[in-house]
């Protein structure tokens, strides 16, 4: 767990604790802020700071080594972790980074508005574009990508293993990482969220949870 807090002399002090409670590393900086973070899966913090000129940069905190990397010409909105590095969402589209601060793929937007977005082993958004709502799907080294036209409109969606589970208002779609629907349950109307974890889903919503198998 992180928090991140304002110091005397700092323009933002992260504080990380163990599971149990304890205080376990501060980052204090004093010429850039940190804005967002993310654990990535071997426990290092990944976050976007922006410096006193207003660049963006994206920062590795592994105990006492921190590695920064500038994210030219770049406004980044948020930070997940994916496929055991960083994925930030940016004005120019979703740029993947591996635990060294080396990218490895870019999925571009072309004027798309992203409505929601969700990582595991890869990223999966949700956009809005020339009147209709479509699911892209993108692989961390950007070699693999998918472009899905979407019927209804999508309300949330989560990555679970292999899988993108997409909640409208109608139906819980399931697709795999290549973009194809394995899956369509009409139980969208009931549910007002999703989440999934270890191949299965959880729907929440109309004072009831639903458990979905999607292994």
């Amino acid at each position: 767990m992180a928090a991140v807090t304002a110091g005397s002399g700092y323009l933002t002090v992260t504080e990380i604790y163990s599971p149990e409670g304890t205080l376990e590393q501060t980052v204090a900086l004093t010429d850039r802020a940190m804005v967002m973070m993310a654990f990535l899966e071997d426990g290092t913090l990944a976050s976007c700071c922006v410096d006193r000129a207003g660049r963006w940069l994206l920062r590795l905190d592994r105990g006492e080594e921190a590695l920064e990397v500038l994210l030219e010409d770049a406004l980044v909105y948020d930070i997940l972790p994916c496929g055991g590095g960083a994925a930030l969402w940016t004005c120019g589209g979703v740029r993947f980074f591996d635990v060294q601060g080396a990218e490895t793929g870019c999925l571009a937007l072309n004027g798309e508005a992203v409505l929601d977005w969700a990582c595991g082993d890869f990223a999966a958004l949700t956009v809005y574009e020339d009147g209709g709502y479509r699911l892209r799907i993108a692989s961390p080294d950007g070699r693999s990508q998918a472009l899905c036209a979407l019927t209804g409109k999508p309300m949330m969606l989560t990555v679970c293993d292999k899988s993108v589970c997409l909640l409208d208002r109608e139906s819980l779609l399931v697709y795999d990482d290549f973009g194809i629907l394995r899956h369509r349950s009409a139980i969208g109307a009931r549910a007002g969220a999703v989440y999934a974890r270890a191949g299965r889903t959880l729907l929440t919503g109309d004072g009831q949870l639903l458990l979905h198998d999607i292994s």
